[in-house]
């Protein structure tokens, strides 16, 4: 049975579709600029450059031939359907730190609001095989995954790649908070400051989600 052509546009309209990732996440996951994401989707414009090519080929592991060539059809293709499990120890001990990692994350956002740019190819997990993992997943614990892929951006920024790098920043900061909260108040307020101090409120994810949005 033969197949029809489709354009790298068709391609890669497909592959956002199919794979549930916003134009926003395509832009910040190949590190591309929001006007070539756009031009890349409707096939409009030039076309690509040779870097730009990698780039998004990187971002949906597929080779780049493969993704460009309007001779090859997707849709049918194994290597579209490929993805990883959570079976590769190397997967199993990045997903367990950033999962340990998660309830304390919030704190941090709360501190030091996303600024910087992201450098995705130092990422704890690529982002091609972690949407490739989060697909894979179960349906149970695929919006966990996704936290974690968008909270890790933090984690990285802030240069902290484990738990315990994790503990001892959260120390720091709770000491901060405290030197904070009793600044300028006379020796009985602090006592009791320093108390309350350990147990702030931090932003919930929901809350921390919609600021790192805008």
């Amino acid at each position: 049975m033969g197949y029809t052509p489709m354009k790298y546009s068709e391609k890669i309209s497909h592959l956002l579709k199919s794979r549930g990732i916003s134009l926003r996440a395509f832009v910040a996951g190949a590190n591309i600029s929001m006007q070539t994401a756009q031009n890349l989707k409707s096939g409009k414009g030039e076309g690509p450059n040779t870097i730009t090519k990698q780039k998004v080929a990187a971002f949906f592991n597929l080779p780049p031939e493969q993704l460009f060539d309007d001779g090859i059809d997707i849709s049918t293709t194994t290597s579209l359907s490929r993805s990883l499990n959570l079976d590769d120890k190397s997967q199993r001990e990045n997903v367990s730190i950033l999962t340990a990692l998660l309830g304390k994350l919030d704190t941090l956002i709360g501190v030091f609001a996303p600024s910087e740019k992201y450098d995705n190819s130092k990422r704890l997990i690529a982002r091609p095989d972690f949407e490739a993992a989060r697909l894979a997943a179960p349906e149970w614990c695929r919006d966990a995954l996704h936290t974690i892929n968008a909270l890790e951006y933090e984690l990285e920024r802030l240069g902290i790649k484990s738990v315990a790098e994790m503990d001892n920043r959260i120390t720091q900061l709770e000491r901060q908070v405290v030197q904070i909260s009793s600044h300028g108040k006379d020796s009985s307020e602090k006592t009791t400051t320093k108390k309350s101090a350990k147990r702030t409120t931090w932003p919930k994810s929901k809350e921390v989600g919609e600021a790192i949005d805008k």
